[in-house]
């Protein structure tokens, strides 16, 4: 029987293998395969630069030929590759490319660009190390039609100023995405501005937000913060369960287990009960490789 042609997911693969195991092979291989299968070239360069960064092999033969096309609209493409990815490359590309931003801003004046990489163009952003230079395109995309355009480009915006004073406007906003997002982007900063935030997010009427404030506060090492998290998992209405199960996984702490269990048992709603099994899945996996052999 004929040997089975690889998919393109194998060819990756060993590709990505070859550039670990023998990195010589790799970029005399490399040379030749992106002549005659570009598309996918492309996809392992962004693959490899998301996972080994702009090391020896990356700088021989992936960043030479990355500068000399037009790789951003395969990033801006959400079938092209995940995310995470897209945006690891891209921090790398930002930091080697000195044509990465005006390339980037070229694109964001095309005219009737499609929702949906309007939309991983932000989370591209969101992902970059400095995207002060993309600070207008931002401002603008605060007042765009789209609500979750909005709310994603106050994240990214608030992060990139770090700004408590225009996180506290935003908080403001009568749409619960753009306040959640707003004290998200504040999640990093260990002032007493920030802390103000935090502890009035709290007042929120919706449970992203308060959640988010609460978070917040544990990474400010605020004692109170992670039992009163807890403490939602026992509230009487379910989206604020189940928030507080993602702030229970968003934080890690394998001390969530003995209520995680309690609420995987015993919750009225299937919904929280299936996302506190597979967290308690996860944190309890943690605990263990956490524990250190006899």
């Amino acid at each position: 029987m004929d040997r089975e042609t690889p998919s393109v997911s194998d060819a990756e693969e060993a590709l990505l293998a070859m550039a670990v195991s023998n990195p010589d092979q790799f970029k005399t291989f490399f040379r030749q395969i992106r002549k005659t299968h570009p598309r996918e070239s492309l996809r392992v360069a962004f693959r490899y630069l998301a996972e080994k960064g702009t090391d020896d092999c990356a700088q021989a033969c992936l960043l030479p030929w990355l500068l000399m096309i037009d790789y951003l609209d395969a990033l801006l493409d959400p079938e092209f590759v995940p995310v995470g990815t897209a945006q690891r490359a891209a921090d790398q590309l930002a930091g080697k490319d000195p044509r990465f931003f005006i390339h980037f801003l070229q694109w964001t004046k095309r005219p009737n660009e499609v929702r949906d990489r309007l939309l991983r163009g932000l989370a591209i952003t969101d992902g970059l190390s400095d995207a002060s230079a993309l600070f207008s395109w931002l401002k603008t995309l605060t007042v765009a039609p789209d609500e979750r355009m909005r709310a994603q480009a106050v994240k990214v915006i608030c992060r990139v100023r770090a700004n408590p004073l225009l996180v506290e406007r935003q908080l403001q906003s009568k749409e619960f995405r753009v306040r959640a997002n707003a004290i998200e982007a504040l999640w990093g900063l260990q002032t007493e501005e920030a802390k103000a935030m935090f502890e009035k997010a709290l007042e929120d009427t919706h449970h992203r937000v308060i959640m988010n404030g609460l978070i917040g506060l544990f990474y400010q090492k605020n004692a109170s913060a992670f039992p009163k998290i807890l403490e939602c998992a026992h509230h009487p209405f379910e989206m604020h369960r189940a928030a507080a199960i993602w702030a229970m996984g968003v934080v890690g702490d394998p001390s969530a287990i003995p209520v995680l269990t309690a609420v995987a048992e015993t919750d009225p709603s299937a919904h929280v009960r299936e996302k506190a099994g597979q967290l308690l899945t996860r944190l309890s996996a943690k605990a263990s490789a956490a524990v250190p052999a006899a």
